[in-house]
């Protein structure tokens, strides 16, 4: 039996609630589990780049991963989306159009929503993971890949994001980058690579509560948007003095 085949079996073979409730690594079957219910939890986006300004593509195309949060959304990296023109979601079942929502690059959150459901896709989304799954030496998952023989990486939680210069980033001993989802022990989300190829630090996860955060924040400034302060290199105004006359 091929491998695809056997992971088709083993997971069709289990129902949901026969699903180990806890994945452990040492286990080679739970493993072959763990990733094909992953990979329902992961996007793979294909990204069209727009033309550039003298008519040529600095790259023609861009690709990378996303966690699905819901039955329409994906979040990812905003550096994925910089210049892109088409967003095409694949699932295990197929692909579908995307459009993003919300960017914001200084938290490096991303969303991307679908018109159809994405579980049409073979796509399902994933609980957040408890606080407690964050805690030193818990084991981490990422898939390789979406492609069908993806395995699943192993890593372990080094730091929690508590300390002031994690700014709430989980450190995991997994190198990842184009946005590669991470979840716990029980397939939570504890979320996805911050990083970019031009990053040293490869092991940062955002977080579920940033990219609450980070939503928050855009519906806070649509609301009520604040005032904008002038450029730096106007400097400061000049005062007016008022003509003294004769």
């Amino acid at each position: 039996m091929s491998p695809l085949a056997l992971v088709i079996s083993l997971t069709l073979g289990l129902a949901a609630e026969d699903r180990p409730a806890v994945y452990h690594p040492s286990d080679v079957r739970q493993m072959q589990v763990l990733a094909a219910v992953l990979k329902r939890r992961v996007a793979y986006f294909e990204l069209q780049l727009r033309m550039q300004k003298k008519g040529e593509l600095l790259d023609p195309s861009r690709d990378g991963y996303g966690a699905v949060i819901s039955a329409h959304r994906i979040v990812a990296p905003s550096f994925l989306f910089e210049d892109v023109e088409r967003i095409t979601v694949v699932g295990p079942r197929g692909r579908t159009p995307g459009k993003l929502v919300l960017s914001s690059p200084d938290r490096r959150v991303a969303l991307v929503e679908t018109e159809a459901p994405l579980e049409k896709i073979g796509l399902e989304p994933s609980a957040p993971a408890p606080p407690e799954s964050r805690a030193l030496d818990k084991f981490a998952f990422a898939l390789v890949s979406t492609t069908p023989d993806g395995d699943v990486l192993v890593g372990t939680v080094t730091d929690d994001g508590s300390a002031p210069e994690l700014e709430g980033h989980v450190r995991t001993t997994l190198r990842l980058s184009a946005g590669m989802p991470v979840f716990d022990e029980s397939a939570r989300l504890l979320g996805y690579a911050r990083t970019a190829v031009w990053d040293h630090e490869k092991t940062l996860l955002v977080t579920p509560a940033q990219v609450e955060a980070a939503r928050t924040a855009t519906r806070a400034v649509a609301k009520s948007p604040a005032p904008q302060a002038p450029p730096w290199w106007t400097g400061p105004k000049e005062p007016r003095l008022r003509d003294a006359g004769p």
